[in-house]
């Protein structure tokens, strides 16, 4: 896949060096970028193609975090736009919430007033 994003240039490149210096590890990203427009951001990560349904969730301040699950509820990615606070902790939960396999379900997803993190420590523990 190529990702035209600094942050991908940049993990590649350490996992190069480290490569090159004797271990044996391969690259598997969970894409992500951001950009900034005037007083709002834009961020996705992971791979919203070929999801199944996507889950809107509105935050208080207008922010618009979108969801993109496969067939069986599995977060593939996470698209934000609004405000950077907002938009910067919602992407982050979806990184977590993707990174360690776990479901929500439509309805939390959809919820601002659902505690994402919950989850995500409960998982941990």
């Amino acid at each position: 896949m190529r990702l035209e994003c600094w942050k991908n240039a940049e993990d590649q490149g350490t996992l190069a060096g480290r490569n090159m210096l004797g271990s044996d590890e391969a690259y598997v990203p969970l894409p992500w970028m951001w950009s900034d427009q005037f007083d709002r951001t834009m961020q996705i990560a992971g791979q919203a193609g070929g999801s199944a349904e996507d889950v809107r969730r509105r935050c208080p301040d207008g922010t618009l975090l979108i969801y993109h699950l496969d067939k069986d509820q599995m977060i593939l990615g996470i698209s934000g736009f609004g405000s950077i606070r907002e938009v910067s902790r919602g992407v982050r939960m979806g990184q977590l919430l993707m990174e360690r396999g776990i479901r929500p379900g439509r309805k939390a997803l959809a919820d601002p007033e659902f505690d994402l993190r919950s989850l995500a420590k409960a998982a941990v523990a």
